[in-house]
């Protein structure tokens, strides 16, 4: 179809809105020709990037692969991993880590292509981790771990141990989360990287307080805090502040963890983050069901499951749910309680985390039991021994 030029010359642009005749144009021109209209391209939407915003980046990466200029198109597909993960937009994510994994892989070994290697698997990870992959998650932070190995930069591998730290401790394996950040922070130490000692003293903290040691926790997420601080980084402030307050909680001291809670919504909202801004409403939610105000911790809990669902984040959602059935249990609705339950434990069954399905396997038939369903309820509890062999306990957002 031919129509008036949009540019600034006097003649005409042939515009094909069917693809099939846009793909037989396509093919007519020469591959060499190609090659160098793509490279044009790219250059001029770079030139748009400034006045239309994170859109383009996709497209530029795009035209740079066909035009055969590899490392540009890793330049943006980093940029549009960047976007894609910012704005939770998580399979647009995992497509771009497939990609960038495969034009990374097809250069050159050198320090710089490891250092991207590793981001790239990063933000795969943290995706993985969030949509409930789980099996796929322990896989690529096992790739990450040795990618971290093989880069000359002190601080690449003690930020994989905290993450791979992070992993274990989330599915039960507390000795293999200790060794793990016992050792990033030690090399974090070493390097003197205040922001890695943060995260590893912050993932510490959680295997201390689950010994007992409540003194020795709160000092070292106290330690976290301030090393966050330092470093100015919001988001790792946020998550150690929700640790702290947390804890305090769950010494009594209600008013202190009430007011973190409070510190650490706002900075959610400074940053813009749906889902911290979620969390952090969880989080109060959380503590208005433990003093008994049941309507406000169901609003702010369904709040939460909202943004969780919004995002994409199915720990998130789990976590939610679990405490939604607990505020149901607390008012009297068991089959409320027991729906929200058994919405938990499917989606931790199908990230493939054991452990925490038996948990809910668990707490689901102490809700039975307590309604005197007492046959459901052991059938319940025989499950729950197989998947943990461990007493049932609920999980509060920390």
């Amino acid at each position: 179809m031919r129509e008036p030029s949009t540019g600034n010359g006097d003649g005409e642009v042939l515009l094909f809105r069917h693809t099939l005749a846009r793909q037989s144009v396509y093919g007519t021109i020469l591959h060499h020709n190609r090659t160098l209209l793509h490279g044009f391209a790219a250059e001029a939407y770079e030139e748009e990037i400034s006045r239309s915003g994170e859109r383009l980046q996709a497209v530029v990466a795009l035209h740079y692969e066909l035009a055969g200029r590899i490392p540009k198109a890793i330049e943006w597909g980093m940029r549009a991993l960047e976007a894609a993960s910012r704005s939770y937009h998580n399979e647009q994510g995992i497509e771009w880590c497939d990609k960038l994994e495969a034009w990374i892989s097809s250069g050159q070994d050198s320090p710089d292509r490891v250092a991207l290697l590793i981001d790239v698997l990063r933000t795969r990870a943290a995706v993985e981790g969030m949509t409930g992959s789980f099996e796929q998650c322990s896989r690529t932070v096992e790739r990450l771990v040795r990618a971290a190995s093989d880069h000359p930069e002190h601080h690449m591998l003690p930020n994989a141990l905290v993450f791979r730290g992070r992993l274990a401790q989330a599915s039960g394996r507390f000795e293999e989360a200790g060794r793990d950040l016992e050792a990033a922070l030690s090399m974090a130490r070493e390097a003197a990287d205040a922001r890695t000692e943060a995260a590893a003293l912050g993932w510490l903290f959680a295997s201390r307080r689950s010994e007992g040691a409540l003194e020795r926790a709160e000092e070292m997420i106290r330690r976290a805090l301030e090393l966050a601080r330092e470093v100015d980084d919001r988001g790792l402030e946020f998550t150690l502040m929700g640790k702290l307050g947390a804890l305090l909680f769950d010494l009594g001291r209600t008013d202190e963890a009430e007011r973190l809670f409070r510190e650490s919504l706002e900075i959610a909202l400074e940053l813009g983050d749906r889902s911290l801004i979620g969390n952090a409403v969880g989080r109060l939610g959380v503590l208005l069901l433990g003093q008994g105000k049941l309507e406000e911790a169901r609003e702010a809990l369904e709040e939460s499951l909202e943004a969780g669902r919004e995002v994409g984040d199915r720990a998130g959602e789990a976590v939610d749910l679990s405490n939604l059935a607990a505020l149901h249990l607390q008012m009297g609705r068991l089959e409320e309680a027991v729906d929200c339950c058994n919405q938990a434990r499917a989606l931790h069954a199908e990230a493939g985390d054991r452990l925490r399905e038996g948990v809910q396997t668990g707490n689901l038939g102490l809700m039975l039991m307590e309604s005197g369903r007492m046959e459901e309820a052991s059938l319940h509890w025989r499950r729950r021994w197989r998947y943990t062999g461990r007493q049932a306990t609920g999980r509060a957002r920390a």
